[in-house]
């Protein structure tokens, strides 16, 4: 058995869903020829760092980074921090011969992710990307109805990802709302797993138009505002290579929405539909085969790709961190047949674009900077966002 040493660098709540995926990965797929130990972790937050270790029993836990690379025992360096710092660490992670997985976005802009793909692609690293939601059973079963032809051909895509966790105009600031420490605001953190996702289901697209906003664009920091520079909210219209039409919006201020991730692919005999807020159900329409002219539900079942990892029994479903595990599966496998895994740097870099894409085509359409934003907001007496 080929033993495959990890470290995981940040120890927050993702970094916690990817050390529970390496104690799982083998428990839960006996067949892996390759078994995950959790070296050490890493986080600046000593408290954090022991609380993640006490859990999960890595071998040590350090506050230094640069410790996880340089570690002899290491072969991927596991990176669940502000996505200012992933460059900075994933650079180094590859000069030291490293495999790297890293939650998205993986730079801050187009220009840093290119410098990784590139520099990964030299170095010969395996490289992943935490577009995780590629591993629910249901996106899977639908990308295989798709490319089955069921469906027909794909006219149109709309998806949208909406939530409320910065809902409250007098909620914190923090680095996601600072262009700085987090690339772009919505647009990259919750647009990139659509722009991921269509690529994965439907193909490479082009964008033909884009529109932006920030709509509180100040949030408090301890006793002073501290200027947003990153978008609220995003809709971008996009063209795919096979001629479809693709829709995709986002909000992180949109009041009732938690973590609202639906999409419908319509094709030219029949359509799809998906919500996260029940992802273990997939809707499916084909002309001519249903008794009602409607669609019928899908309840997910291990006869469909990856649900029985996780679940033997039709409708006793997959969760969020089950994605994770199985992700962590798919690069487990990947390093043992020394084949790339996907979505790679390259695919981040694919979105990257995306995004920058949608940025400089909001811009371009006259929608005002978030700095602008700032200076021309009305006293806080005639303002409803706080």
């Amino acid at each position: 058995m080929r033993r495959v040493g990890i470290g995981l660098i940040g120890a927050g709540f993702m970094g916690s869903q990817h050390a529970r995926g390496y104690r799982l990965a083998r428990a839960l797929r006996p067949d892996l020829d390759v078994e995950p130990e959790l070296v050490v972790v890493a986080d600046l937050d000593a408290q954090r760092a022991q609380a993640l270790a006490d859990a999960w029993r890595p071998g040590r836990n350090s506050a230094e980074w640069q410790s996880v690379v340089e570690d002899p025992a290491v072969d991927v360096v596991d990176i669940c921090l502000p996505p200012f710092l992933h460059h900075q660490v994933a650079m180094a992670a590859i000069a030291a011969g490293k495999h790297v997985y890293c939650e998205k976005p993986v730079g801050l802009d187009i220009a840093e992710t290119a410098e990784l793909a590139a520099a990964a692609k030299a170095a010969g690293a395996h490289t992943l990307v935490g577009f995780n939601y590629r591993w629910i059973p249901a996106i899977a079963t639908a990308k295989q109805i798709v490319e089955s032809g069921r469906i027909g051909e794909i006219r149109n895509v709309a998806m949208s990802f909406d939530s409320n966790w910065a809902a409250d105009p007098e909620g914190s600031w923090d680095w996601r709302f600072s262009a700085k420490l987090g690339g772009a605001g919505a647009i990259a953190d919750t647009g990139s797993h659509l722009f991921d996702m269509a690529r994965h289901l439907v193909g490479e697209l082009d964008l033909v138009a884009a529109a932006i906003d920030t709509y509180i664009p100040q949030r408090r920091h301890g006793e002073q505002l501290e200027r947003v520079d990153t978008d609220d909210a995003f809709v971008v219209i996009a063209r795919f290579a096979n001629g479809a039409l693709g829709r995709f919006e986002g909000s992180r201020v949109a009041p009732g929405s938690t973590v609202d991730f639906s999409l419908t692919l319509t094709g030219t005999s029949g359509a799809l539909r998906w919500d996260l807020q029940d992802m273990n159900k997939l809707e499916l329409y084909e002309r001519g085969t249903a008794p009602l002219d409607g669609f019928s539900t899908i309840v997910l079942g291990p006869e469909h790709p990856l649900h029985a990892t996780f679940s033997p029994v039709r409708g006793l479903g997959v969760g969020f961190a089950d994605s994770k595990t199985a992700e962590i599966q798919h690069l487990l496998e990947c390093l043992a047949t020394d084949v790339q895994p996907s979505p790679s740097f390259d695919d981040a870099l694919a979105a990257a674009k995306l995004v920058d894409d949608a940025l400089a085509a909001a811009q371009v359409a006259g929608a005002p900077a978030a700095a602008q934003l700032v200076e021309d907001a009305p006293p806080k007496e005639q303002r409803h966002d706080g």
